[in-house]
């Protein structure tokens, strides 16, 4: 496997062992590379457990989503190597589980997709089986959404709360919850009325103090991706981030030395962060006081949705981009039905913040 060259000797006794550790080192990797390439014996099912083990970067809540579709196929596949797999195979396990539910069947066609990919890069495989893999379709998510007037009595009730920024980037926005959880003062730009989308918060699995595994709210940088982006603001959203700075710089004189500073609009009275839960729990409260059906974050961002493709002016392309979704596809899916309705977003919002 050593490519060697003339003979010539070398000047001096540390040369000679330089050159020797050198091409020992590449000898050794060309041997571990050749050892993976024939290493037959790598179930497909253990494979694939052990590279969702290794993914690091991922959200514990997007690891629990992969190992229960892992776990529900894992009984359909006999004892097939890596080395076996075929895309006939790959759409076969992805047809059988989509049976059982829709959104199955993407989720183990995306976990495919990764640890293949893996497999092909690291030599395992010699080609890559999922080249051909038909994506299965999406389910159709049903969208709840307010009429004119539950909006306005939810409203009513929310600017009574110290939620109510956080319902308006979600309702008037179309942020994501993570989105609002990972947004900083700095973020803002005050005069020019817009914000920067550029992290999220999510959950990450970590081991606690008395050993139990908790979920701990962990910044995620999205800034490169479909999700980043800047949006212009109304005069009411920007007072609203006025008013939660002055609370925030109060809450720092009091505590002092025992507040975390992380520069965030949503925190804990001391700073930190807050439970991703929190949103959800208020939000069924506060529709409780209301007497209006309960909804969620993302049943806000729906919302915005809808009124902007009220507007007759923003495309599902333009909507791609103001709500950080990775495809046109993804928007058309979701939000194909709304295009009929028609109303006018921004008549909308002048409706319920009438200009001073």
């Amino acid at each position: 496997m050593v490519k060697y060259g003339k003979k010539g000797g070398f000047k001096t006794a540390e040369e000679a062992e330089a050159s020797y550790y050198k091409y020992l080192s590449a000898f050794e990797t060309q041997k571990k590379e050749l050892q993976k390439r024939k290493d037959s014996s790598i179930y497909l099912k253990e494979y694939l457990q052990v590279w969702l083990n290794q993914q690091k970067d991922f959200a514990s809540s997007t690891v629990q989503v992969y190992q229960y579709v892992l776990d529900c196929v894992i009984p359909m596949m006999p004892d097939i190597k890596v080395c076996a797999v075929t895309e006939n195979y790959i759409n076969t396990l992805i047809r059988k589980i989509s049976e059982q539910k829709l959104s199955y069947g993407l989720k183990l066609y995306e976990l495919f997709g990764m640890a293949l990919s893996s497999a092909f890069s690291d030599g395992i495989l010699d080609f890559d089986p999922m080249k051909n893999v038909q994506r299965p379709r999406r389910e159709k998510h049903m969208i709840f959404l307010y009429s004119d007037t539950e909006k306005t009595t939810f409203l009513q009730y929310a600017k009574r709360c110290d939620w109510y920024l956080e319902i308006l980037l979600g309702m008037f926005c179309g942020l994501k919850r993570g989105e609002i959880y990972g947004l900083k003062f700095g973020d803002f730009d005050i005069e020019k009325k817009q914000v920067k989308i550029q992290r999220e918060i999510v959950a990450k699995k970590t081991e606690g103090k008395n050993g139990k595994m908790t979920n701990k709210p962990v910044e995620k940088d999205i800034r490169g991706s479909s999700s980043e982006r800047t949006l212009t603001l109304h005069d009411t959203i920007i007072k609203e981030v006025l008013v939660r700075k002055k609370q925030s710089e109060n809450a720092k004189f009091l505590r002092r030395q025992d507040y975390r500073d992380h520069d965030l609009i949503t925190c804990q009275k001391n700073g930190e962060y807050r439970a991703l839960a929190s949103f959800n729990k208020f939000l069924k409260g506060l529709c409780r006081q209301a007497g209006v059906p309960e909804v969620s974050p993302q049943d806000l961002r729906d919302m915005y949705a809808e009124m902007m493709l009220r507007t007759n002016r923003v495309s599902f392309l333009v909507l791609k981009g103001l709500m950080g979704y990775a495809t046109i596809e993804d928007v058309y899916e979701r939000y194909s039905e709304l295009t009929e309705l028609e109303f006018s977003h921004n008549q909308y919002i002048n409706k319920e913040f009438p200009a001073g």
